[in-house]
């Protein structure tokens, strides 16, 4: 501020001398010092082209100064640009993100009133099938069970992650369990076979207790007896990996075959026997020829179904399945 002070006091003072001058006359100003006075001699003429020079300075240090403060306005400017840049797209990405928990909200609430909803129908389903099961001899925990013991079934899903944290949030542990089961029975029943061993077949003996037709005494009956002249041909009543194929004493050249979930398919007495262990077969696929090997009073197909190491009665697995495939 000094400098601007001196500069207008010098202004000041010149515009006094300049207005002290006589037009177009030389003038002598006195300068007095400390060696003496000083003598100068000058027109108004030189005093405005000192002026003039003097306004020209200025105005170029004025420009000057205003192009320093325009860059330094347009670096401010970049920098408060990117500020805002930065500030926009933490605005955008909260309202995005907004929009995203206003989604998860109304799905949760979708799931919530859907899960309310649908959990007496995943009871009621769990109930019919678990009627299924009882009608083919077994129960929900032996087929659980027997699932989760098979290689690659898993069991129930996390609670704490992915799916099983959407079921932790919105499905109470009963229908969670419900489900759970749900998934490994219908499983169970698409594993389980039931496509005929010997087509055009007639039943010769039943599942149960009876009387053996060879020693004549009253022992279980695990399995059921067909018998066909005309299509001979023993058949795989469902997909699986054979894991026997060859003579066993009294049971005579017999084929077994695990289809999954701790479910087996026995097919005793063959006259022959076309595949071998380790084969994977699909149903209907050709296991090999009725015939009359081992403990056995005439030709026929031994035919047995287990689940984990228990005998069910095969008629009843095909009506069961029957009845399963007509409700889906």
């Amino acid at each position: 501020m000094w400098r601007a002070a001196r500069k207008r006091a010098r202004a000041d003072w010149l515009a006094e001398i300049h207005a002290g001058l006589s037009d177009g006359d030389t003038n002598e100003i006195i300068v007095p010092g400390e060696q003496g006075s000083v003598h100068i001699r000058v027109t108004r003429e030189d005093v405005d082209h000192f002026l003039e020079a003097q306004r020209k300075r200025l105005k170029w240090q004025a420009r000057f100064y205003q192009s320093v403060v325009v860059a330094l306005a347009c670096g401010i400017g970049v920098v408060i640009l990117d500020v805002f840049h930065n500030e926009i797209e933490e605005i955008v990405a909260s309202d995005q993100y907004a929009t995203i928990e206003a989604e998860r909200d109304s799905i949760e609430r979708a799931l919530a009133l859907y899960t309310e909803f649908t959990r007496d129908i995943v009871a009621e389903h769990h109930g019919e099938l678990s009627t299924r099961l009882g009608e083919l001899g077994t129960n929900t925990s032996t087929v659980v069970r027997a699932s989760a013991a098979t290689t690659g079934t898993g069991g129930l899903t996390s609670r704490t992650e992915g799916v099983g944290q959407v079921l932790g949030e919105h499905v109470d542990t009963n229908t969670a369990q419900n489900l759970h089961e749900i998934a490994r029975v219908e499983e169970f029943f698409e594993r389980l076979p039931g496509a005929e061993p010997l087509r055009g077949s007639h039943l010769t003996s039943g599942f149960g207790m009876r009387e053996h037709p060879v020693t004549g005494h009253v022992v279980p009956h695990r399995g059921i007896d067909l018998v066909s002249w005309e299509q001979p041909t023993i058949l795989a009543a469902g997909p699986g990996e054979v894991t026997f194929a060859g003579e066993r004493g009294k049971s005579g050249n017999m084929v077994t075959i695990d289809h999954g979930s701790a479910i087996e398919s026995l097919y005793l007495h063959l006259d022959s026997i076309a595949v071998e262990k380790g084969q994977y077969v699909a149903a209907g696929e050709a296991l090999g020829v009725m015939g009359d090997t081992g403990e056995t009073d005439g030709a026929h197909l031994h035919y047995e179904v287990r689940v984990a190491g228990k005998h069910l009665d095969p008629r009843d697995v095909f009506e069961v399945i029957s009845h399963v495939d007509e409700n889906r």
